[in-house]
C-alpha cells in the first residue's frame, strides 16, 4: 500500500484490491480504482506551473507528430523510458528527440530536470537561434546540424512546430 503523509492528510487506506482512499480531517477526500492513480494525484498536487507547462508542450509535440506525420513516439532507450523519438515511417530516421535532462547539462543553472527537444536544423540557422532564449547547442547530437530547444514555454509552440517540420525535411 502507498501512503502519503502531510499535515492535513491523516490516513491512506487500502479498501479493496486496487482501491485506495485518503482521509483528511476525518473525511475521505479522494478515492482511486488503480494503484498508480495515487502517485499521479500526488505528483499533480506538488507540481509547479512550469512543470505543468513542460508536460503540455511535451504532449503537444507528441500530438503534432501524430497529426502531421502519422508517427507515434518511439521509446528506444530502456534506461530512459521518458525519452522518445519521432521517426520517419519509411526509413526510421529520427527527426525529433525529446528528453528530460538536468538543467546544468545544457548550460543552465540548477540540477532539476527540464524537457528538451533536439531537432535537425539548417547550419546557417543554428548560430542565429542559439543567440535567442530557449535554444542551446545540441545535447548528445551533432552540434553543427542539430539544435536543442527547451520545452518550458520560453519558445512558442508555433516555432517548435516549424523546427519539427524543418527537421522532418532535413532528415529525410
Amino acid at each position: 500500500m502507498m501512503c502519503i503523509r502531510m499535515h492535513i492528510i491523516r490516513e491512506c487506506r487500502k479498501e479493496s484490491p486496487g482501491q485506495y482512499s485518503i482521509i483528511a480531517s476525518g473525511e475521505t477526500i479522494c478515492r482511486w480504482q488503480r494503484k498508480g492513480a495515487l502517485r499521479e494525484w500526488w505528483n499533480q498536487l506538488t507540481e509547479t506551473p512550469r512543470e505543468t507547462e513542460m508536460k503540455s508542450i511535451r504532449n503537444a509535440v507528441i500530438d503534432y507528430g501524430m497529426e502531421k506525420y502519422g508517427v507515434a513516439p518511439d521509446h528506444p532507450f530502456e534506461k530512459y523510458p521518458s525519452y522518445f523519438v519521432l521517426r520517419h515511417k519509411d526509413d526510421e530516421k529520427w527527426f525529433a528527440l525529446v528528453m528530460d535532462v538536468p538543467k546544468n547539462r545544457i548550460g543552465l543553472e540548477g540540477e532539476e530536470n527540464v524537457d528538451i527537444l533536439d531537432v535537425k536544423c539548417a547550419p546557417q540557422e543554428i548560430g542565429t537561434l542559439r543567440k535567442s532564449a530557449g535554444f542551446f547547442p545540441a545535447y548528445h547530437m551533432n552540434k553543427e546540424h542539430w539544435l536543442t530547444v527547451i520545452l518550458d514555454g520560453t519558445v512558442p509552440l508555433g516555432e517548435i512546430k516549424r523546427l519539427i517540420d524543418q527537421s522532418f525535411m532535413l532528415s529525410d
